[in-house]
């Protein structure tokens, strides 16, 4: 399969007739990501139990974790804040179970299975 994006290096960016064609292609590209994105989003949502209205804040989320171009104390923040978004999945899914992964864990958890509170956001992190 052939990329349709090349590769981009602070090279291209100043030439300036590839700066242009990329620019020109970046419609269809923005178009591609927001058809491509979701579905396996709304997957892993569907997956989990959580609910799709939940997915963007998911997705900023992760996003944060894994960008290149923050300061340790901002990953760190970043990591604090999907830890406490799972603890309070966790806090839902243990009030009001489905049939999400997350309420399996938490069921299996509270059924013997033993992890601490801590450990269940963070293995729902690591999914």
């Amino acid at each position: 399969m052939k990329a349709t994006l090349p590769f981009t290096t602070p090279h291209h960016l100043d030439n300036e007739p590839e700066t242009e064609a990329l620019l020109a292609r970046a419609p269809v590209l923005l178009a591609t990501m927001g058809l491509c994105a979701p579905p396996p989003l709304m997957v892993i949502c569907e997956l989990l139990g959580v609910p799709y209205s939940e997915a963007e804040a998911i997705r900023r989320l992760t996003r944060r974790l894994f960008v290149t171009d923050i300061t340790s104390d901002e990953l760190r923040a970043a990591q604090g804040e999907m830890q406490d978004r799972l603890a309070d999945l966790v806090r839902q899914k243990r009030a009001r179970p489905d049939d999400g992964l997350i309420s399996a864990m938490v069921a299996a958890n509270d059924g013997g299975d033993h992890l601490t509170e801590p450990e269940l956001p963070a293995n729902l992190e690591a999914c």
